[in-house]
């Protein structure tokens, strides 16, 4: 028996109608011989097998590959890795969506800019930077596809409407008048590639190509008479090889362009099993090696289909389990080809020699075509195959890519209690994916590290931590690093800038705790004092020069970075020092007074009440509406209204209203006499009830103005004509009431009273800065001041002074007999004298407590014409 050839076809071309054409080839591709001897004119030649060498992310596709001048690009899930010529696999960042993206690059100085498009947005990978970042420049919306022509990176918007390019050499760079719409038909422009430095745009049933002309603006320009009237359904049907471009057509035919001719590549069987499919989400790549040039369709609802070039026969590649190919991408890369898995994350390395593809067989087969003699009967009888057997990856392991060491790098930052946490360790090399885990020691305590290497969480307990991270590579491989951080006390931050008047001389300090130190300090809003400025250090200094009140905050900064802020207030009074005598009634005497604003209200004897709405300058006189012989012992304004109370022949008499109009009230008890006996405390009204020698001291205490609850003080007069006539409140809480009989009364709750010796044989007023309490009296008939620098729980012996003292939150003011003195701290010798020219007396009538003072305003009452106004310098 002589053997002889016979045909057993070259590639896949199955036609509907079976018997007539069954042809199929899959996972082989045809090699014809080129010279003769052969051993046959065609070898069915496997396709390369695959073994995978590192797995990106197991559970998401690889979207999109490129070859950056050596530098491999590759999304996986929605992150960007690159490959290094060693190998190296590196995290770059996050690209968004879960669709395929286009890469495109060009050339800058130093490297390479590499765009991205995802079909929304765009990223710009800067090589020399190795930075990945969003374009976001008002002339940019969005993109499908990105390619490169000239210096100019091209690409097709989102929605196509329009093509467009960037400015020159540089990729993230776009100007809205550099666009084009397409102009041959109407229909929506589906993607775009560069080929021969022009610009092919493909629509959905045209395709137009434009050339750089090279001018400022309208640079790209339609090549006239090029225009045809096919377009291509898929973005990514598209494909660059052979000095030429290669795409699906809207027709359902594949075409390679021929100059500006697109030629029909398909057979009517290669067409007939792309109708079954979705053109519009079929997606193409390339493969060249060994003289192979082969454009790869795969259809997601259908097959993958492969040209090649060489032989212009098609083949059909198939993975196990699926009807497809699983190679979602491909690029050369370092003298070889690795291509992406469409679902679990694995690059592999194509290898002739290989017959698996990971784990997997390459499953081959060949459907030859009919074999008969135009109807008549034939004998066969033998067929002889000769086959090369193939190789898998245990028996012959093949060509590997280099990988780098596997590698962890990170810092976790010191910080402080109460400090949230968001920190990533970094790992490279070795196989994807990576792990990590603590295997000695522990974080700082409220802090977590999940298994991709964030540590989370808000620090709490103090103190220095020490552990190690180990990163866990897809083969086993471990690296670890040891890292350590400390975890310092909270940081906060103290001082207070005193209040004072004009002339105060201040040194204060801020001073912060915990956190990192050393420390810095500045003002982070509003405005220190006039006169005073806060050095880096905190200290703040200097003198106050004008009255005002002031609000700022202070930010401390330690050196992990870590900030507090504190809010702080001082205000400054003026010296009330521009004293005058005011003449608001003839021979009345002054028995209480009351400071609202700029209006001053007088109690006189004989029921009268004069007051003056313009700090002192013009005065009104009006009854108060009592019997006409009633002293106006206590005068106020308390929840909007004003009143007045007095009392004659133990008669207690009240009224309210409008200084101009007062209304009669009942009570049945009498105020206390000889001074301002009614007081605004803690939002409530105070009323001293006058005792004589019989009886408790009293208040009378009203939350609404009408009734009065009795407050027993526990505390006996020991003099005739004895009563509370004045009150002063310590900054820590201690409330504090002159009496008449040279005593003081002091309680911080209104329930139990302690009976203050002073060494007085009067007490007239009382008045307080702080903690600093000055009472004001007589010692016999000689006017003296005592002092307490405890809130009045001690004083010291009196000093010659004046019976009439007033505080105006800031300073202390003395009314003498001969005149008015002020103090900042009422210690004996710190007194300045401001008026001379006044005769206050010693009387009844002169009282201190019949004086009042506010921030800016004070005054003093007298027993002849006048009352003494003063003003802030």
């Amino acid at each position: 028996m002589k053997w002889v050839p016979f045909s057993f076809g070259g590639g896949a071309n199955r036609d509907d109608v079976t018997p007539w054409s069954p042809e199929n080839w899959i996972n082989y591709m045809a090699v014809r011989a080129e010279r003769t001897g052969a051993l046959s004119p065609v070898m069915a030649k496997q396709c390369p097998g695959a073994s995978v060498f590192t797995v990106l992310q197991a559970d998401n596709p690889i979207r999109g590959m490129h070859n950056a001048e050596g530098l491999g690009l590759i999304v996986c899930g929605q992150t960007l890795y690159t490959i290094a010529v060693n190998g190296e696999v590196t995290a770059r960042g996050t690209i968004p969506g879960v669709n395929r993206v286009s890469i495109s690059h060009n050339q800058i100085t130093g490297g390479n800019e590499v765009a991205i498009a995802n079909g929304l947005s765009g990223y710009i990978y800067n090589t020399k930077t190795q930075t990945l970042t969003q374009i976001t420049d008002d002339g940019f919306s969005g993109a499908k596809v990105f390619d490169f022509i000239d210096g100019y990176m091209m690409g097709v918007e989102s929605g196509g409407r329009f093509w467009f390019w960037s400015d020159l050499a540089s990729a993230g760079s776009y100007n809205t008048i550099d666009r084009a719409e397409a102009e041959a038909q109407p229909d929506r422009i589906v993607t775009g590639r560069s080929s021969h430095r022009e610009w092919v745009v493909f629509g959905e049933r045209s395709t137009e190509f434009y050339r750089n002309t090279g001018a400022a603006t309208g640079t790209f320009q339609r090549v006239d008479g090029t225009e045809l009237e096919i377009g291509c359904p898929s973005t990514f049907g598209v494909a660059k090889l052979d000095n030429t471009l290669y795409f699906v057509g809207n027709d359902g035919s594949g075409y390679r362009l021929d100059g500006y001719t697109p030629v029909r590549i398909t057979t009517h069987g290669i067409e007939q099993a792309w109708s079954r499919c979705s053109l519009a989400d079929c997606y193409s790549f390339t493969f060249e090696d060994q003289g192979h040039k082969v454009w790869y369709v795969t259809f997601t609802d259908g097959q993958t289909w492969g040209y090649d070039v060489a032989t212009g026969e098609w083949h059909q590649r198939v993975s196990e389990g699926i009807d497809f190919w699983r190679m979602s991408d491909m690029m050369r890369w370092n003298t070889g080809w690795i291509a992406g898995d469409y679902a679990n994350g694995a690059l592999y390395f194509l290898d002739w020699n290989l017959c698996t593809e990971g784990d997997d067989e390459l499953i081959r087969e060949i459907t030859l075509p009919p074999m008969h003699n135009a109807g008549n009967r034939f004998g066969v009888p033998a067929v002889m195959f000769q086959f090369d057997s193939g190789k898998n990856s245990a028996s012959f392991p093949p060509p590997r890519v280099w990988l780098a060491a596997l590698r962890i790098t990170g810092d976790l930052p010191n910080g402080v209690s109460g400090q949230e946490v968001i920190y990533a360790y970094q790992s490279s090399g070795g196989v994807y994916p990576h792990s990590f885990s603590i295997v000695s020691g522990a974080l700082p305590a409220g802090l977590s590290m999940d298994s991709s290497g964030v540590v989370s969480g808000t620090r709490t307990t103090p103190g220095e931590y020490n552990w190690t991270v180990r990163v866990t590579d897809n083969r086993g491989d471990t690296a670890d690093l040891a890292d350590n951080s400390v975890t310092a006390a909270g940081l906060s931050l103290t001082g207070d800038v005193p209040d004072g008047t004009i002339g105060t001389v201040i040194s204060t300090q801020y001073t912060a705790s915990g956190g990192v130190g050393p420390y810095t300090y500045a003002i982070q809003s509003g405005t220190l004092p006039a006169g005073t400025s806060m050095s880096s250090g905190g200290l703040v200094t200097g003198t106050y020069t004008t009255a005002s009140s002031n609000s700022w905050t202070v930010r401390a900064t330690d050196s992990a970075a870590q900030t507090v802020d504190l809010a702080d207030t001082a205000d400054v009074g003026g010296l009330i020092i521009n004293w005058e005598a005011k003449s608001p009634v003839a021979t009345l005497a002054m028995y209480s007074s009351h400071i609202d604003g700029d209006t001053i209200a007088i109690g006189h004897d004989n029921n009268r009440v004069s007051y003056s709405t313009d700090r002192g300058d013009t005065w009104t006189i009006n009854h108060a509406a009592h019997s006409s012989t009633a002293d106006i012992t206590g005068i106020v304004k308390f929840l909007g209204d004003w009143y007045v109370f007095g009392s004659w022949s133990g008669v207690g008499r009240m009224a309210k209203g409008t200084l101009g109009a007062f209304v009669p009230q009942t009570i049945t008890w009498e105020p206390g006499r000889l001074g301002q006996s009614a007081f605004v405390i803690g939002g409530a009204l105070y009323v001293a009830e006058h005792r004589g020698t019989s009886g408790n001291l009293k208040l009378r205490k009203s939350l609404d103005g009408t009734s009065f609850a009795a407050i027993d003080t526990g505390i006996a007069p020991s003099a005739n004509n004895v009563s509370i006539c004045s009150h002063a409140e310590t900054s820590d809480g201690w409330h504090l009431f002159g009496t008449t009989n040279g005593k003081l009364l002091r309680t911080n709750d209104f329930s139990t009273f302690t009976s203050i010796s002073m060494g007085l044989t009067s007490s007239i007023s009382v008045a307080a800065l702080g903690t600093t309490v000055l009472v004001g009296g007589l010692v016999g008939s000689v006017q003296h001041v005592a002092r307490s620098t405890n809130s009045g729980s001690s004083f010291a012996t009196p000093y010659s002074g004046g019976n009439k003292v007033l505080a105006n939150g800031y300073h202390f003011i003395a009314g003498l007999g001969s005149g008015v003195n002020t103090s900042p701290d009422g210690t004996s010798g710190s007194w300045t004298n401001q008026l001379t020219t006044l005769n206050l007396g010693n009387g009844v009538y002169a009282g201190g407590a019949n004086g009042y003072a506010t921030g800016d305003l004070a005054c003093f009452g007298t027993s002849t014409t006048y009352v003494y106004v003063g003003d802030v310098s």
